[in-house]
C-alpha cells in the first residue's frame, strides 16, 4: 500500500497540474475571443457611423444641387424688363447766372493768376 500512495501520489499531482493550464488556456481563449469580438464590433459600428455621415454629405450636397436648379428653371429669362427712358432735362425758369454769396479771396488769386499769366 505504501508503494501504491508513493506512486500514485506523484501520478495524481502531476494530473492535477498537467490539467489545469488546458482550462488557463482555454479561459484565456475565451477573453482573447471575446476581446476580439468587442473590437470588430467597435470597428463596424464605427464604419456605419462614418459611412451614414459621408452619405448624409453627399445627399446634402445633391439636394442642394437640386434646389439651386429648381430655382434658377423658376427664373424667367426670356422676358427682361424694357430698358427705362431718358429722363428729359429741364432748363431752369430763372436765367440768371449763378453766382457766390460771398466773396472768396482764394478765387480771386487764382483767376488773378491766370490774367497776369
Amino acid at each position: 500500500m505504501d508503494k501504491m500512495i508513493k506512486i500514485l501520489f506523484p501520478v495524481l499531482i502531476l494530473l492535477f497540474f498537467a490539467c489545469q493550464p488546458e482550462d488557463d488556456r482555454a479561459r484565456r481563449k475565451k477573453a482573447i475571443d471575446k476581446k476580439i469580438e468587442e473590437r470588430v464590433a467597435n470597428y463596424i459600428k464605427i464604419q456605419k457611423e462614418n459611412c451614414r455621415k459621408d452619405l448624409l454629405e453627399e445627399a446634402s450636397k445633391i439636394v442642394d444641387s437640386i434646389l439651386i436648379v429648381e430655382a434658377r428653371m423658376r427664373i424667367d429669362s426670356s422676358r427682361r424688363l424694357p430698358k427705362p427712358e431718358k429722363p428729359t432735362v429741364m432748363t431752369p425758369a430763372d436765367s440768371l447766372e449763378i453766382a457766390p454769396f460771398f466773396k472768396d479771396s482764394t478765387l480771386e488769386l487764382i483767376e488773378g493768376g491766370k490774367d497776369k499769366g
